[in-house]
């Protein structure tokens, strides 16, 4: 009634109203008028009357709109703890026994042995605040909604709860800005003990969540908290260039990579186009489950569960199609020109190059977590880490030994097999012989990694240390990688044109992407989301740019900016 009564006094007979130190009332329309404002009505002419009738209807001018424009673009983004203090109590999307088995929509942290209460929280981000309640969750405390508008024109909303004041902070207030790490709360005295309710989402009606959802949090708009803050801190780097997601974050199938630096991808039961420049050109529907998808004389093969191989076009029709007698489970590698696949029986079944013969098929071939082909021998290591195996080109098993903690290998310039364990590093020769080769290694394992360059130096990962070694053996450097690499991790050495080996770049399956200098130094690093169970894929196009693939997401990053002098 009273925004119908101003737009009424628009058109009446000239007068004045004066407002005294009130606020408008109307929902997401708070706005401080001062001690006294005056507007006459006569002093607009017909245009303006209008634009003004518009105003008092909300059709434009939204608050926070206005707010956020006067608000810091946000350029970096963190937690409002420090993680390596805080534990995580509960997880995002985990379903809870004490809200009717509803599932979290955020994160909670909390700090060991009680100390949580009163602990600082800051917002993730600058940005502008679009919700502010110290009792906005009634008895289980206050909470603050922050809107963040990023320089690519992304829009976030971080959602804090279980927060409270003191007397050294107040909760700022609705639509004022915040900056990135700026105390905004300290954490409450909130059920079952004090933590804070972190949450972030790409919508908001900027009012506060739930905090559990019966439905996926996902499709309602919530995002994990850990894995949004890793990718979106990896976009922010000056060397991304683009990124896609996919709808499965386990996909087991290797993206296929044209001369055009365009792509085929299967996500599920999807297989996209993707252009040079990551947009998804096309889709087309899958008969089936696809474990690969493959060129062969500039054309593409999808390989099914089932062994049916169907020849495609380039925008994913199918051509030709056959079936052999054979199941594969997992994507194949390559033994000179053969493709070798895993089946659900258990054996080797290796194809001619154009996948239309097998050429021969070994039985009893356990499931396994990695494979590596030297000049002679095909290495596996066993699903549960705790075995290698190793085996001829045809499938023929020559030796098995035990291990501690997996391990991880690579060919040297000579042709042998190297395996880096947490017994030491070994040289394998093709009749499966072993000899060690440094008697000074560092532990390996699963979460180590080796790599050779040309001229015979070597490289060994522990986790956050890298060892660098000359073609004799002597230690020649190491140092302290700027973060710790977690999950299974490799090594590749980087070649220049002239076939010299300048640097290193290592990934993980936990999403950690690095390049290193041969001869000792960092030349960058960042870090998307990934996890223990993840694939890891990479190639680098015509077009200088990687492309990494981990979880469920492609990244495309500029060698050059991102490498330096390792790219050289």
């Amino acid at each position: 009634m009273r925004k119908f009564a101003l737009i009424l006094t628009m058109f009446a007979p000239t007068r004045d109203i004066n407002l005294k130190n009130g606020f408008t009332t109307e929902p997401h329309r708070t706005q401080k008028l001062g001690e006294k404002f005056s507007l006459r009505f006569s002093a607009f002419s017909a245009s303006l009357r209008y634009a003004f009738l518009l105003f008092l209807l909300g059709v434009s001018f939204a608050p926070t709109t206005a707010a956020q424009d006067q608000c810091p673009t946000a350029t970096t983004i963190s937690y409002p703890v420090d993680t390596e203090l805080f534990t995580m109590a509960q997880d995002y999307g985990v379903a809870s026994p004490r809200h009717q088995g509803r599932f979290h929509t955020g994160e909670d942290w909390h700090l060991a042995q009680g100390q949580s209460l009163g602990q600082p929280v800051r917002a993730a981000a600058s940005g502008v605040v679009t919700y502010s309640a110290p009792n906005g969750w009634g008895r289980d405390g206050g909470v603050i909604i922050l809107q963040h508008t990023f320089e690519d024109g992304t829009i976030i909303y971080t959602q804090y709860g279980h927060i409270a004041e003191n007397d050294n902070v107040t909760f700022p207030t609705r639509f004022s800005c915040v900056e990135a790490g700026q105390v905004i709360a300290v954490i409450g005295d909130a059920r079952p003990a004090p933590h804070v309710h972190f949450e972030i989402r790409v919508a908001s009606d900027g009012t506060p969540g739930p905090g559990y959802s019966r439905e996926d949090p996902f499709t309602l708009g919530w995002r994990r908290p850990a894995q949004y803050l890793d990718n979106l801190r990896a976009w922010m780097q000056p060397a991304h260039r683009w990124h896609v997601v996919n709808s499965t974050f386990y996909p087991t199938v290797p993206p296929l990579l044209f001369n055009d630096n365009s792509m085929m991808v299967v996500d599920g039961a999807v297989l996209r186009g993707i252009t040079y420049d990551g947009r998804v050109l096309w889709r087309a529907s899958l008969e089936s489950t696809a474990v690969s998808i493959l060129g062969y004389q500039g054309n593409p093969y999808i390989t099914y569960a089932d062994g049916t191989i169907t020849e495609v076009d380039l925008q994913g029709a199918p051509l030709d199609r056959w079936s052999l007698d054979f199941a594969p489970d997992d994507h194949p590698f390559y033994v000179g020109d053969l493709l070798v696949y895993h089946t659900s029986d258990n054996a080797f079944v290796a194809l001619s190059p154009d996948l239309r013969e097998i050429v021969w098929r070994a039985e009893n071939i356990p499931p396994y977590s990695r494979v590596h082909v030297s000049d002679a021998l095909i290495a596996l290591i066993s699903e549960r880490q705790d075995e290698i195996l190793l085996y001829t080109h045809t499938g023929d098993l020559i030796d098995r030994a035990d291990l501690r903690n997996g391990a991880n290998m690579t060919t040297t310039p000579s042709g042998e097999l190297l395996v880096y364990t947490q017994g030491g590093l070994w040289t394998i020769d093709a009749n499966g012989i072993w000899s060690e080769r440094l008697s000074d290694a560092p532990a390996g394992g699963g979460a180590g990694a080796v790599a050779t360059l040309p001229d015979g130096s070597l490289y060994l990962l522990d986790g956050p240390n890298i060892y660098a070694y000359a073609p004799d053996g002597v230690l020649a450097w190491d140092a302290r990688l700027p973060l710790e690499i977690t999950g299974q991790s490799q090594m590749f050495p980087i070649i220049d044109d002239q076939g010299v080996g300048t640097g290193l770049l290592i990934l993980s399956n936990n999403g950690d992407i690095v390049a290193v200098r041969a001869s000792g130094g960092i030349c960058g690093f960042t870090q998307i989301y990934g996890d223990d169970r993840a694939d890891v894929w990479h190639e680098i196009g015509q077009d200088d740019v990687l492309r990494v693939a981990i979880g469920d997401q492609i990244i495309g990053i500029d060698w050059r900016q991102f490498a330096g002098s390792c790219a050289a």
